[in-house]
C-alpha cells in the first residue's frame, strides 16, 4: 500500500478519476484542494530541535500529515482563496501571507516522496520560452517566434510572415464575465489588426509564423512511456488554428506511434526541463516535418482514453504514480482499470458532489 498526495483544483476530473482508481487498488490517496485554504482548510506546521518539521492539514475533504507520503503528484496546486468578508486592506495582507505560507510548505514538506513533477521542474516547464529554446537546442523544429510588447517589432515580424502569423498567450487563462466563461486560445493575427500601440504594448504575447499543418499530435509521457494520438484538426474549421476549440469527436482521433527520433528528443526535452511527466503538442506538415509547439507538464490526458478506448491511459497513469521515475515503462498489468469503469461508479458520482463543496475561483492561478 502506498500513500499518494494529489494537490489539485476544483473540477479537475482527471485527478478525481485517478484517485478512485488508486483507491480501488488499496492505496491511500489525499486530494488536497488548494482553493479551500484558508476558508475551509486549516494547516499547522511545527518545527523545533526535537522535531525538524511536521505539517498537519485538515479540510472539508480529509486530514493528512506531511510525513508518510510516497508520491506527490503536483497535479494542479492552487493559490489560497481569501474570504470576501475581510476589509480590502486586511484581505491583501491575508492573501500575501497565505501565499507565502503555502509556497513555503511545498518547499519544506514531503522531502522523502517522489514528486511528479518537482517544484523546479514545474517552474522550468512552465516557461514557454525555455521550452522553445531547449527544443531548438535539441534539434526539434519550432515555429519562428517573437515574444514582445514592442508594436514596431511585432508589426515587422507579422509583415515578414506575409500576414500569416498567430498570436497566443505566454500562460493562458480563463475568467468569468457576465456569467460567461472565456478562455484564451491561439488566434490569427495580421498587420491590419496591429494599429493600437497602447493596447499592443500593454501585454507581451507570443507571435509565430503560421504552420501549414497536415494533422496534429498529442503525446503524453509517463516517464519513458508515451501514449500518442493523431488529431485531424485540419478537417475541422474550428480546429485549424487551435484544435482545443473543436469538439473532440470531430477530430477523428486515432492512435499513432512517435517516430523514434521524435520520441528520443521528447525524452531529452523532459530531462532538460527536469520533469518526468508531460503532454507534448506537435504539428505534422505535408512534408512530414514534426513541428514542436509546447509541452504541458500538467495537461489533461484521460480524454485520450475516452475517445480511443483501446489506449490504457488511466492504467498507465496509475502504475506510473505507484512507481514514478524517468525510466518508467508500462508493462502488462493483468486486469486493466478503465475510465468507463470509474466514471460509471457511484463513488465517482459522490466524488463530483463532494467536489462541488470546495471553494472554486476562475481567477485563482496555479502555483509556479
Amino acid at each position: 500500500m502506498k500513500n499518494i498526495l494529489i494537490p489539485a483544483m476544483v473540477g479537475d476530473t482527471d485527478s478525481i478519476i485517478v484517485q478512485l482508481a488508486l483507491e480501488e487498488l488499496g492505496h491511500v490517496v489525499h486530494r488536497l484542494v488548494g482553493d479551500n485554504f484558508p476558508t475551509r482548510q486549516t494547516i499547522s506546521y511545527s518545527i523545533s530541535n526535537a522535531d525538524l518539521a511536521l505539517g498537519k492539514f485538515h479540510d472539508i475533504n480529509s486530514g493528512l500529515s506531511s510525513d508518510n507520503i510516497d508520491t506527490v503528484w503536483l497535479r494542479r496546486p492552487r493559490w489560497p482563496v481569501i474570504s470576501e468578508t475581510l476589509h480590502p486592506s486586511d484581505k491583501f495582507i491575508a492573501e500575501e501571507e497565505s501565499k507565502q505560507f503555502i509556497r513555503s510548505l511545498y518547499q519544506t514538506s514531503w522531502d522523502s516522496a517522489i514528486w511528479v513533477n518537482s517544484l523546479e521542474g514545474k517552474r522550468r516547464a512552465g516557461s514557454k520560452l525555455l521550452q522553445l529554446r531547449v527544443a531548438a537546442e535539441l534539434g526539434l523544429i519550432i515555429p519562428d517566434t517573437l515574444v514582445s510588447n514592442n508594436p514596431d517589432e511585432i508589426r515587422k515580424f507579422v509583415k515578414e510572415k506575409n500576414d500569416s502569423a498567430i498570436v497566443k498567450p505566454l500562460m493562458g487563462g480563463d475568467w468569468k464575465e457576465n456569467g460567461k466563461r472565456y478562455v484564451t486560445y491561439t488566434a490569427a493575427i495580421s498587420t491590419a489588426q496591429l494599429n493600437d500601440n497602447e493596447m499592443i504594448a500593454a501585454c507581451p504575447c507570443i507571435y509565430q509564423n503560421t504552420i501549414q499543418k497536415e494533422y496534429e499530435v498529442r503525446a503524453t509521457f509517463f516517464g519513458s512511456t508515451a501514449i500518442a494520438v493523431k488529431l485531424n484538426s485540419q478537417d475541422v474549421k474550428s480546429g485549424k488554428l487551435d484544435w482545443r476549440i473543436a469538439e473532440p469527436h470531430t477530430l477523428k482521433i486515432s492512435p499513432i506511434e512517435l517516430p523514434t527520433e521524435i520520441y528520443k528528443k521528447c525524452i531529452s526535452v523532459m530531462n532538460k526541463l527536469g520533469i518526468i511527466h508531460g503532454s507534448f503538442d506537435f504539428a505534422v506538415t505535408g512534408n512530414g516535418d514534426w513541428v514542436f509547439f509546447e509541452v504541458n507538464e500538467a495537461g489533461q490526458f484521460l480524454w485520450l482514453e475516452d475517445y480511443v478506448p483501446s489506449l490504457p491511459v488511466l492504467q498507465t497513469a496509475v502504475e506510473f504514480l505507484l512507481n514514478p521515475s524517468a525510466d518508467f515503462i508500462m508493462k502488462n498489468p493483468g486486469r486493466r482499470i478503465t475510465i468507463r469503469e470509474i466514471v460509471n461508479s457511484d463513488k465517482y458520482k459522490m466524488s463530483l458532489l463532494d467536489d462541488q463543496k470546495n471553494v472554486g475561483s476562475f481567477k485563482n492561478t496555479a502555483i509556479i
